[in-house]
């Protein structure tokens, strides 16, 4: 059910409506766990708490894309305190990525230079060539294309 209005929020935001897509996002896990409770079910088979770093992160992806960067870098600054161990480093990253993507580079680098020092030393691979892969583009933007690719050869490789 969470899943299903996570879904229909995306889609309202899409047609146009992101104040209503937004609220309708954050009501989701609230409405799941009415929704469990009249059914029966319990919280060991449905936990709001796990969910909500993922509706906060949506949501902020969808502040990201109207243009809404500083509420989507609080949004996922919130949902990484939420989260340990891996996702609250990819959680980091992404905030920074927005940065990035939005042309804040100077905000955005340190903050994606330290991402990716964390992320390789986590091991996180994927996640690390996606981070460099951001700070490249940005850098390239800019005019500097020798950082850029200072960063694919350091942190983009996967061997």
């Amino acid at each position: 059910f969470v899943e299903a209005m996570r879904s229909r929020a995306g889609r309202r935001v899409d047609r146009g409506d992101l104040a209503g897509g937004l609220d309708e996002l954050d009501r989701a896990i609230e409405e799941g766990e009415r929704l469990a409770a009249e059914v029966g079910v319990g919280d060991e088979e449905f936990d709001g708490e796990v969910l909500e770093p993922h509706v906060l992160r949506q949501g902020a992806h969808l502040l990201a894309a109207h243009g809404q960067v500083d509420a989507a870098v609080e949004r996922l600054r919130r949902a990484e305190s939420l989260v340990g161990a891996g996702l609250e480093l990819v959680l980091r990253a992404e905030a920074a990525a927005v940065l990035a993507d939005h042309d804040r580079l100077e905000e955005a680098e340190p903050r994606l230079r330290t991402s990716l020092r964390e992320l390789g030393a986590a091991g996180l691979v994927a996640e690390r060539v996606d981070t460099a892969g951001v700070l490249a583009r940005a850098l390239e933007r800019v005019g500097r294309a020798e950082d850029a690719e200072e960063v694919w050869q350091h942190y983009g490789a996967t061997g």
